[in-house]
Formats: structure tokens, C-alpha cells, sequence
């Protein structure tokens, strides 16, 4: 019989303090985060794309991105992932309305390699759009990580 590992990851690939990821989210990601923390006495470190002020895991460009609060630790990530006898399904939520983030979910044999996975629309109510990434049973071990980056760095 063999023996099929699944992990996944939410990783952000990018750095915070480069100009590129600056500019690409001064709009959308800059404005929620004035909105997020408008009431709250959190140091300004704590609105960085990488911070994580309720320490859940999820930096705040995570956060943004799957529509989660800061400042209330999530501990269900907005995500579901299934498996059945055509493969693994990773499904989660995009907002459209986001137009300064991209969603890609990626999957890796070795955790060094990352190639990505295409999605597809299964509904949208709005601007969110319900997307799921399939990948085959027909290997090995599998990763699949959800990553966010800013659409200017494409």
C-alpha cells in the first residue's frame, strides 16, 4: 500500500520592505490596515505585510488577503482540502475586488521547488470567488502552499 503525505503551508515569499511590494499595495492593503487598526493601540511595527499581531500564524497580507481579523487569532484557516480517488483538492476564497494581490497555491515534492498549480472557479457570490486547485494521487509525497503576492510583481 502507499503511503501519501499532504502538508500545507501558508507562506509568504516576499519581503516587506521592498519598494515594488510598497507601491503595489498602497492602495487596497494600506487602507485596510488603517481600517484594521484605526481604534486599536498597536505599534506601528505591528502593521507591517509580516507581522502577525494576534499571533495565529497569519502575517497581515495573509490576513487581507482571506478576509480574517488581525487583531482575533484565526484558528480555522479559511481553506479546505479533500481527497478522493481523482486527487487532492485545495479550496479556498479570493476577492476579486483585491486587485493589488494575486492568489496562487503551489505544490512541491521537496519543499525546495515550487511549480504552480492552476485553479478553477467552482462559484462566486460578488467579488468572492470560490477557486479550488486539484493535483493527481499519481506520485509521491506532495506539498501545497496558498501564496499572496502583490499583482506588481508579477
Amino acid at each position: 500500500m502507499k503511503r501519501l503525505t499532504i502538508a500545507l503551508a501558508i507562506l509568504l515569499p516576499i519581503l516587506a520592505s521592498s519598494k515594488e511590494t510598497t507601491q503595489a499595495l498602497a492602495q487596497g492593503f494600506s487602507k485596510w490596515i488603517a481600517e484594521e487598526f484605526e481604534d486599536e493601540p498597536v505599534a506601528t511595527s505591528m502593521h507591517s505585510q509580516e507581522a502577525d499581531p494576534d499571533h495565529d500564524g497569519l502575517s497581515n497580507l495573509m490576513e487581507y488577503a482571506l478576509d480574517t481579523d488581525p487583531l482575533f487569532p484565526t484558528h480555522q484557516l479559511p481553506a479546505k482540502t479533500t481527497i478522493d480517488a481523482s486527487g487532492i483538492a485545495y479550496t479556498y476564497s479570493a476577492d476579486n475586488v483585491k486587485s493589488d494581490i494575486r492568489y496562487q497555491v503551489e505544490s512541491s515534492r521537496d519543499l525546495r521547488t515550487w511549480r504552480p498549480v492552476k485553479s478553477e472557479t467552482l462559484k462566486a457570490k460578488g467579488s468572492v470567488e470560490l477557486r479550488t486547485a486539484k493535483i493527481p494521487l499519481d506520485q509521491g509525497k506532495i506539498f501545497l502552499r496558498l501564496t499572496i503576492r502583490p499583482t506588481q510583481l508579477d
